[in-house]
């Protein structure tokens, strides 16, 4: 597009020639962007190039096929469309973001986030080697696995996550993970299944169980009286877990 498309309240009145049409304003822009017939395919590669990044190419060009075939008109169709699909849900493995290993976390301990952490988040990410808006969609389509951004991503995790307890369930400026998700009424081992299976989805060996256990004890804190103390060596050890950091496909 030759010229310039003055980005303002103002309109532009030499039009500018775009997308087999013209426009004059950030409106008439968006009309052409948004009912071009391109748009859907397009936003269709993208959104599965980032959910099935490390697929095999015949996989993916099936996926964007029966994305289209679905014909979303909004942004929110597509999300749910792959996101409550048998492949992503049964089949992806994949690295995480920092964002899905976090707010996911956050969201099953009622965790409560202090007035400066989205100030300080993007500038984390970068330490990760997961900066946003340095592409020209956003970012890389793969999170990485390399060992510094891995632990880079760990430290983070661990210390803005998992270590920072609520102290004060009524005070909004003390961030951290909310006590209350320890109020259920299950004792000894069950306390310990229902922290696995409440954040990491999936059942504790025996050896998992012996060990923590052996923790404990060695810390001097018991299953029954010492719930806060057993929640934080628990979630301390869930940090370490691979799993927290990938999907794994069933299939």
């Amino acid at each position: 597009m030759e010229g310039d498309l003055e980005i303002g309240l103002r309109e532009n009145y030499e039009a500018q020639a775009m997308l087999e049409t013209v426009v004059t304003d950030c409106e008439g822009f968006y009309r052409a962007v948004s009912g071009h017939p391109a748009l859907i395919p397009h936003m269709a590669v993208m959104l599965v190039d980032i959910f099935f990044s490390g697929v095999d190419s015949n996989v993916k060009t099936a996926l964007v096929t029966a994305l289209i075939r679905r014909n979303p008109i909004t942004y929110r169709d597509a999300f749910l469309s792959i996101l409550n699909s048998r492949s992503y849900l049964l089949g992806v493995r994949r690295p995480r973001y920092f964002e899905e290993t976090f707010y996911n976390y956050a969201a099953k301990t009622g965790w409560q986030p202090t007035e400066d952490l989205f100030a300080q988040i993007p500038g984390s990410l970068g330490s990760m080697s997961q900066p946003v808006f340095e592409h020209k969609l956003g970012r890389s389509p793969e999170a990485p696995l390399d060992s510094l951004s891995l632990a880079r991503q760990m430290e983070h995790f661990r210390e803005r996550g998992v270590l920072d307890l609520r102290r004060d369930e009524f005070d909004e400026s003390d961030g951290g993970w909310s006590p209350g998700f320890l109020d259920v009424e299950l004792e000894g081992e069950e306390f310990l299944r229902y922290l696995f299976l409440s954040i990491v989805e999936r059942e504790p060996s025996r050896d998992e169980l012996d060990e923590l256990q052996r923790i404990l004890d060695d810390e001097g804190y018991s299953l029954t009286k010492n719930r806060r103390a057993v929640a934080v060596i628990a979630l301390d050890y869930f940090s370490r877990l691979p799993e927290m950091y990938t999907y794994e496909g069933l299939f």
